[in-house]
């Protein structure tokens, strides 16, 4: 209890952070809504990465940004990991009502989560279904861990004594779901962002990679040695796939080839380098200068720290 109140006291919203620190630890879903920095509303629910959004303790305005600007009115796009939606409406407002996105989020609770906040800002151009998106089509453990948020859910467990619930849930590849959804369109963005399955997410999807243009994904090195990966392979797989991967500046539109060891961040996976940056404004330089920060985006470790501390963990 001292501890919750020595956070609160650094914190810019001290009785708000006491609040949400309580509602997440206890399970309590609060009623209310606020809007976020992106503009939209969303519930606050008990889930960790709204709470830290109404508090401003995780910014996502990279990964939203870098999505926007891959995206145009009337484009289709898929959102791996959707969680409460916060990139979705973003993604949904770039395509405009003649556009689609397809949003997959595996976590029953936290996929009415998503909905209820695609409704609370009438989005009407997001499908969005509870399955976790894998290499193949059937069911699967689901692990989500104890006083963690639920961004660190996964296929695999964190660690024995960590994992509080272990659910069944629908596993679909995405060449699987193409045939009830995206059909043979060009998808414009795909963005995935699964605690580390991102490699059994993109070896379910040869057909679907081939109609996208751009791949925006999470590297987290700790994530893939918990799925027993490397950390070149997701990269190598997407390579194969005919994409040049890189890390990107959204602010100066800079964009510099993914190095080798690759640092954890998000990445921007780009099939036709020419076309992109002519049709976004995006540039190519052999380096991000000093005073530029890298699109490090909102890793789940970073998500994960701020639930953590919500709930009352390290």
């Amino acid at each position: 209890m001292l501890a919750a109140f020595h956070d609160a006291r650094r914190s810019r919203h001290p009785w708000q952070y006491l609040v949400s620190r309580a509602s997440i630890r206890f399970g309590v879903e609060l009623p209310l809504a606020f809007r976020a920095a992106s503009g939209f509303r969303l519930h606050l629910h008990d889930e960790p990465i709204a709470h830290a959004l109404w508090l401003g303790m995780w910014d996502d305005s990279g990964l939203r940004r870098v999505c926007c600007d891959c995206l145009k009115p009337g484009d289709v796009a898929i959102d791996v990991g959707a969680n409460i939606g916060h990139i979705t409406l973003a993604m949904s407002q770039a395509i405009g009502p003649t556009g689609h996105v397809y949003a997959f989020e595996p976590i029953p609770k936290t996929c009415a989560h998503l909905k209820a906040n695609l409704d609370l800002n009438g989005v009407s151009s997001v499908e969005a279904a509870c399955v976790a998106v894998s290499n193949t089509t059937g069911e699967s453990q689901f692990f989500i861990p104890w006083r963690r948020s639920t961004d660190q859910a996964g296929l695999r467990p964190i660690s024995d004594a960590d994992c509080q619930t272990c659910i069944r849930v629908p596993t679909l590849s995405l060449d699987d779901a193409a045939a009830e959804g995206w059909g043979k369109r060009r998808i414009a963005l795909l963005k995935v962002g699964v605690e580390g399955a991102e490699y059994q997410v993109f070896l379910g999807a040869h057909r679907t990679l081939a109609q996208c243009d751009a791949v925006v994904f999470e590297h987290c090195s700790l994530n893939m040695l918990r799925m027993g990966l490397e950390g070149a392979d997701v990269m190598d797989l997407l390579r194969s796939a005919g994409f040049f991967i890189y890390l990107c500046d959204p602010d100066s539109k800079r964009l510099v080839a993914a190095g080798e060891p690759a640092p954890d961040a998000d990445y921007l996976a780009v099939r036709d380098v020419a076309s992109f940056c002519a049709n976004t404004g995006y540039a190519t330089v052999d380096c991000l200068p000093d005073d530029l920060t890298p699109f490090v985006g909102p890793l789940s470790h970073d998500r994960a720290r701020a639930g953590s501390r919500l709930a009352g963990g390290a």
